[in-house]
């Protein structure tokens, strides 16, 4: 019975999800529909989105050609289509609110901002910045960033609680370096550097639907430039990229790729990580073609692949051991938490 990281139903903010691994089902007698609470007011500076419980009467959720779809018929529609998820929800976090009063945990409000900045950048970077984030929340939701922040807010609380909860119930200082040898061992493979290259190109690309002429044509220029480059041993190699390379970007650097290439990345596909891994530091000795074009490229530098050892990973090992037995004990929890809990719903 998991309470998940931070998250909005129908809007990507975490990878996690709610999850509820509940024990068998019990017998409730039937209850009295709970007294509905007003809702909880913005955060200072914030606006929200217009909830349900925030719109007053028979407020329209849309009108269509000028035919009202009243909030009523929104509201039943999810509570068909969802009603035992949110309700699961509902339980898990008044459960953990529950437990986190009676530890005395609590979330401050530097707290709750600092996960709320969090889950706003995560977001941003998964839309390639704020402008993409609101251009996805205007034509996914119709909100704009301010009623993001709100809703993030919000649920922030519930992050913070969880997160004191779980460094309750383990301590790092719990997971003993002789547990973590063996784990190494184990995940060994996970922390291996793969061989990398730094290397430079000049590109002639291809034309778009090249005849057999074209591709000679485009062809020989790289041969061209490859022979100019050999006869210098390649101290040329900047001037000629700046002059010649059609890939614009690393030419106004000299050629230079902008980051270290893995192995396995095939940035440019398997033949030309092929050439470029098995060849010695230099200008290498044959035109390459790619789906781009033909590259004439120079390896400037080669680093060896090799495992971490132990003590460059073992606070990263312990950092990962110690969330893996948080969320264990913590969905250990709310299970006995669940079995122990007076839950009454109605039919929703």
């Amino acid at each position: 019975m998991r309470v998940a990281s931070l998250a909005v139903s129908l809007l990507l903010i975490s990878p996690a999800v709610a999850q509820t691994a509940r024990p068998p089902a019990r017998p409730t007698s039937p209850s009295k529909p709970a007294t509905a609470k007003p809702a909880a007011p913005a955060a200072k500076g914030l606006v929200g989105p217009d909830l349900p419980s925030r719109l007053r009467g028979e407020a329209p959720f849309c009108t269509i050609n000028g035919e009202k779809i009243p909030i009523s018929t929104y509201v039943d529609r999810l509570s068909l289509q969802f009603a035992p998820q949110i309700r699961d929800q509902l339980i898990v976090e008044t459960l953990l609110r529950q437990e986190a009063r009676a530890r005395k945990l609590t979330a401050t409000p530097a707290e709750v901002d600092t996960v709320s900045r969090r889950a706003l950048e995560e977001n941003s970077r998964r839309y390639g910045g704020l402008p993409g984030l609101e251009a996805e929340l205007k034509r996914s939701r119709g909100w704009g960033l301010a009623d993001f922040r709100q809703v993030i807010h919000d649920q922030a609380e519930v992050q913070v609680l969880r997160e004191k909860l779980g460094a309750a119930l383990v301590k790092a200082a719990d997971i003993k370096d002789a547990e973590l040898e063996p784990l190494y061992e184990q995940r060994k493979d996970t922390f291996r550097q793969p061989d990398i290259v730094r290397m430079s190109h000049i590109l002639i690309r291809r034309p778009e639907g090249a005849n057999e002429a074209q591709e000679k044509a485009a062809r020989a220029r790289a041969e061209g430039l490859l022979t100019l480059a050999r006869a210098a041993n390649g101290a040329n190699f900047e001037a000629l990229a700046r002059e010649h390379s059609e890939d614009k970007d690393s030419g106004a650097r000299g050629g230079k790729f902008p980051v270290p290439i893995p192995r396995d990345a095939n940035p440019f596909g398997a033949n030309f990580e092929a050439v470029v891994f098995s060849a010695p530091v230099g200008v290498v000795g044959e035109v390459v073609a790619t789906p781009l074009g033909f590259h004439v490229i120079r390896v400037d530098a080669k680093t060896e692949g090799r495992y971490l050892a132990l003590a460059e990973v073992r606070e990263q090992l312990r950092a990962a051991v110690v969330n893996d037995r948080r969320e264990k004990a913590l969905d250990e929890l709310f299970v006995r938490l669940r079995t122990r809990a007076k839950i009454e719903t109605g039919k929703f």
